[in-house]
């Protein structure tokens, strides 16, 4: 793939803005812009829409901050249905598939409305500008974009429910799954009348995947998890299981991604579409 923002590149862009006075146009809100190239014969988005971009800034000294190629070949990112004032957005949604071009805009309306940062980075001084390099790839229509999303999602579950079915026939699991399709197997009971539902908890745990690799220990790490049931502290699966489990008591809870972290997963950790199986130990519950 040949990308589009090699510094050779960015230098020529700069120079196609007219340094060094730059032909950039007011597109209100202190944003400004400079379109290195146009297509007007393709069409812009419309909110909702699917943006596929390369698309990195830089502060105020030139210094590169971000750039889309060191994340993913295909950056993609939503047309909002809303554009907060000053947000270099309002630039993007004026460009055409195959168009790319440069825009300035004030770095704390960018990384307070658009990145969503309560605190500044340390960069960022009182009236600061970005300068972001863009290039329109693909623009896809957001609900034909979605309708794939939800097929391929559909295939993939469908497609880790067989691999379980397989792990719980083969391991000779009898117990029931719940209407969520969570497998809970008591390994030790635990006492007392009351569960743990809507109490501060403490846990155990050994998280693996269907194949046996473990992905975390609380027992290696000496250090148990606190946390308040009902909070949303944890996934749903394992919220689920230990509200039924008494304090002293062990267990095997065994959840589909839908329980877990699903279709996204966790970056560098657990794969998309993980079934995962905690073996958890109720240590304390208040």
């Amino acid at each position: 793939m040949k990308y589009f923002f090699t510094i050779a590149t960015a230098a020529v862009m700069f120079a196609s803005c007219g340094a060094p006075q730059p032909d950039f146009q007011p597109l209100g809100d202190n944003v400004e812009a400079c379109f290195v190239e146009v297509n007007a014969d393709s069409a812009v988005a419309k909110p909702g829409d699917v943006w596929n971009m390369d698309f990195d800034y830089y502060n105020s000294r030139d210094s590169l901050i971000y750039a889309s190629r060191d994340v993913a070949q295909d950056f993609l990112m939503y047309a909002p249905k809303e554009i907060a004032k000053g947000s270099v957005e309002k630039g993007i949604m004026m460009m055409h598939k195959g168009d790319s071009a440069v825009f300035r805009a004030p770095a704390d309306v960018f990384f307070r409305e658009v990145r969503k940062m309560k605190k500044m980075p340390a960069f960022v001084k009182p009236g600061d500008m970005l300068t972001f390099h863009v290039r329109m790839k693909n623009i896809y229509d957001g609900k034909e974009y979605q309708r794939q999303i939800d097929e391929y999602n559909e295939r993939m579950e469908a497609q880790e429910l067989l691999i379980l079915h397989d792990y719980v026939r083969n391991e000779g699991i009898k117990a029931q799954p719940s209407k969520t399709g969570l497998y809970k197997i008591i390994n030790k009971q635990g006492y007392g009348k009351d569960t743990a539902a809507g109490k501060m908890v403490t846990v155990h745990f050994v998280g693996s995947f269907i194949d046996g690799r473990e992905f975390d220990n609380s027992y290696t790490r000496r250090e148990p998890f606190t946390f308040q049931l009902g909070a949303g502290k944890s996934i749903p699966g394992f919220e689920e299981g230990i509200a039924t489990m008494h304090k002293g008591e062990i267990c095997r809870l065994i959840m589909p991604s839908t329980l877990g972290y699903g279709s996204r997963g966790v970056s560098g950790r657990i794969p998309a579409f993980s079934t995962l199986i905690f073996d958890v130990e109720l240590v304390d519950m208040k």
